[in-house]
């Protein structure tokens, strides 16, 4: 466990819900921010505050097998915002990988896909997780780190 998580996880087991409610509110580190919600994650604490944090910082956390473990997905970029095509880029820092998210709706389909991608955004086109009609990059991506979970 990083130092900084380490000393999160301590705060967290140490501090009541409106304590934590505090000191996420004098938070201004990215770094900080992100290990102080994978403490929250690991102890399984303030879920109320986790899905605030993990929505403010376009941080996907799912806790993996092991205390120690966990998988995120980062927010990079949009690439599309379109009624009828939208795209964005996450990256998994753990393992340094970037997917593509993308939803289409045309003559062709009506669905959301997942792929592995470069950094800036060029795909195989060969699809990891997929969704009939509009589903949303969180669900998709909670979709996704099911699926990569294994893999880490």
């Amino acid at each position: 466990m990083n130092k900084t998580l380490h000393h999160e996880t301590n705060r967290v087991k140490s501090m009541t819900d409106d304590q934590l409610n505090v000191r996420y509110g004098k938070m201004n580190k990215p770094d900080k921010i992100e290990s102080f919600l994978k403490a929250l994650v690991q102890e399984g604490r303030h879920k109320e505050l986790q899905k605030i944090i993990a929505k403010e910082h376009n941080l996907f956390i799912r806790k993996g097998a092991s205390e120690e473990t966990e998988t995120t997905m980062n927010f990079v970029r949009v690439l599309k915002n379109e009624d009828n095509c939208k795209q964005a880029i996450f990256l998994q820092p753990e393992s340094g990988q970037h997917y593509l998210y993308s939803y289409v709706n045309n003559d062709m389909a009506h669905e959301t896909m997942v792929f592995e991608c470069d950094a800036d955004g060029d795909s195989n086109m060969r699809e990891i997780v997929v969704a009939h009609g509009y589903e949303n990059s969180n669900k998709m991506m909670d979709r996704l780190v099911e699926v990569v979970e294994v893999s880490i």
